[in-house]
């Protein structure tokens, strides 16, 4: 779990370094946290790829399904910032088929986001397009009033 904490946090600050890169160059408006964006260049990310495979191995052995599936979500967004298509795929995957399996539909939304983000750079994950993962997410934020996904979700759509 603090794996899981401490990857996140410095990709957050990775991610932040890249916006504000960005931001003193006027290309960015309003846009939602720095590590659900998207980005053209792979960012540098072998300083916190460590602490995600700590966390998901850990997470993996404790059998602790809820956790494990933010840490692959992290994990997947983790390797998208590398250019890592297929790692990013294969995360993912596990998050689908165990969100869907489970019920979970905070987790289920927050995989069709992140098919999205993929798609939309050119590297989806299936044949849906980055619309149809779209559609889903914001069906499903209404039908869970998930609402801190709507800033993502209209970055998204207005890619």
């Amino acid at each position: 779990m603090n794996q899981l904490s401490l990857g996140r946090a410095y990709l957050q600050e990775i991610c932040q370094q890249a916006v504000d890169w960005h931001d003193t160059n006027n290309e960015i408006p309003n846009t939602p946290a720095p590590d659900l964006m998207l980005y053209d260049t792979a960012l540098d990310v072998s300083l916190v790829w460590g602490w995600f495979e700590q966390a998901v191995t850990g997470l993996h052995k404790a059998g602790d399904e809820d956790m494990l599936r933010l840490g692959l979500l992290a994990r997947s967004a983790c390797a998208r910032f590398a250019h890592d298509w297929q790692q990013a795929h294969s995360d993912l995957k596990h998050v689908f088929e165990s969100a869907r399996r489970s019920d979970m539909l905070l987790h289920l939304c927050d995989a069709h986001l992140e098919a999205a983000r993929l798609a939309l750079l050119g590297h989806g994950l299936d044949e849906l397009s980055a619309t149809t993962h779209l559609d889903e997410a914001a069906a499903l934020i209404e039908k869970t009033g998930y609402k801190r996904r709507l800033l993502d979700l209209d970055y998204l759509r207005n890619y």
